[in-house]
């Protein structure tokens, strides 16, 4: 399954998966000896619940996810958190479940990356998102 996109638009069995359930995704991340000192993870607003392990510790939870929508919690934000270097293999797995929504899974892009370059793309997704509701604010105004 690729990502970013939302399960629901796979088929298993000529079957269209249903956008309500749960899901576990994993990647292995090799990195080189001459690794990087620091190294955060963005994960935007998605659509669903989520854990986020890195190397079987549980880094962050956003909401709680569940296998039943009566032990899952919704949540809905974007986070930052830098990941702890210990080898040159990191394994990320993340479990998530969405009941609510139409979209589920994984529907934007997660950034990996040195902590500075992270924090940079996310102030610029912050001026470009405050630039855009003042452009619209003013032509609604204005009109």
């Amino acid at each position: 399954m690729k990502i970013p996109a939302s399960w629901s638009k796979y088929n298993i069995n000529n079957q269209s998966l249903p956008a309500s359930g749960f899901a576990t995704y994993r990647a292995t991340v090799l990195l080189s000896n001459s690794k990087p000192r620091s190294l955060s993870i963005l994960i935007p607003k998605l659509d669903s619940s989520y854990s986020l392990y890195v190397n079987d510790t549980l880094l962050v939870e956003v909401g709680k996810p569940g296998i039943t929508p009566y032990n899952s919690i919704h949540a809905w934000k974007q986070i930052i958190a830098d990941i702890p270097l210990t080898g040159n293999q990191i394994d990320i797995t993340i479990h998530i479940s969405n009941y609510y929504y139409a979209k589920a899974g994984i529907t934007n892009s997660i950034l990996l990356g040195n902590k500075q370059s992270i924090l940079q793309h996310y102030i610029k997704s912050i001026i470009v998102n405050y630039s855009y509701l003042v452009h619209c604010y003013s032509y609604h105004y204005i009109i």
